[in-house]
């Protein structure tokens, strides 16, 4: 029988989200505002937390006021360095003074924007932590944020195929949560170091979650397809046997069955695949 076939492997791997990230605030502080429930989807830079900034806003308008205050007085200084009332260095130093104002203006500012915990991107928050009202330290945990637009699959291939892995591969991929649906993603890079102790590389694939049916985490069965021919020689499996000189057949020729020995490659469907020994359109032997 003349079949296409696809020279493939099997392989076990898990999903990771394409972007994804634990979200801590940087300071100490009450949480005044919860912007998210469980499980929104998001956009980049909208606001999820908001802590406790009313001391910081008030040294916020203060400085503001003290820089204005700094400009002025370097205004004043320079008209008076002009007409030589006042001496070059108390024009440097309201410059210097001004600079330093500023530079405070901005240290606050900076500390205000900790204050709020935005979005890095677009994706889902998992389940919210805290409460309204409940006091945290830097680095607590407040809501995981994933993208799931698109999930990377991780799977493990012996080393020896390295040199048959390649950007753009097919991954045919199976899940236990949906028996009997498969989905397909492709080979987008692979790792540049061979594992030492299990001898084997780590393919990466990107996979399509349009759906949003999968998620981080989920185990996945994978088949990775190498290549394809489309006029593969296919016999019955049941045909093909074993001896000590190698696999063989018997081929039908003349009215009777010779003896032939035979190079077998894939198996595929309850037939497999001979590469040398019979041609195309020769009977064989199935019992």
């Amino acid at each position: 029988v003349i079949a296409s076939i696809e020279d493939r492997i099997t392989a076990v791997g898990s999903l990771l989200a394409a972007q994804s990230v634990q979200l801590a605030p940087e300071v100490n502080g009450r949480i005044v505002e919860v912007g998210v429930i469980d499980g929104q989807t998001v956009t980049a830079s909208d606001l999820l937390f908001r802590l406790d900034d009313s001391v910081t806003e008030a040294e916020l308008a203060q400085s503001e006021a003290e820089l204005a205050l700094a400009r002025a007085d370097l205004k004043i200084t320079r008209n008076l360095a002009k007409n030589s009332f006042v001496t070059e260095r108390s024009r440097e130093e309201a410059a210097a003074n001004v600079k330093v104002r500023r530079a405070k203006l901005q240290v606050i500012r900076a500390r205000l924007a900790k204050a709020r915990i935005l979005a890095p991107f677009d994706g889902r928050v998992g389940l919210i932590r805290v409460n309204l009202g409940e006091y945290v330290e830097s680095g607590a945990p407040l809501v995981r944020l994933d993208d799931l637009s698109t999930l990377k699959l991780d799977l493990r291939v012996p080393e020896r195929l390295l040199a048959r892995v390649r950007a753009g591969q097919t991954i045919r991929v199976s899940f236990d949560a949906y028996p009997g649906r498969e989905f397909e993603a492709r080979v987008e890079t692979i790792d540049t170091a061979i594992d030492d102790v299990g001898r084997s590389l780590v393919v990466r694939g990107r996979l399509a979650n349009t759906e949003q049916l999968l998620r981080p985490g989920m185990f996945a069965r994978a088949r990775l397809v190498l290549g394809a021919r489309n006029a593969a020689v296919m016999v019955p499996e049941e045909s093909v046997l074993a001896s000590a000189d190698g696999q063989y057949l018997f081929a039908v020729r003349d009215g009777k069955a010779q003896r032939q020995l035979v190079k077998t490659g894939v198996r595929q469907g309850g037939q497999i695949e001979i590469l040398e020994g019979v041609n195309a359109g020769e009977l064989v032997v199935t019992a």
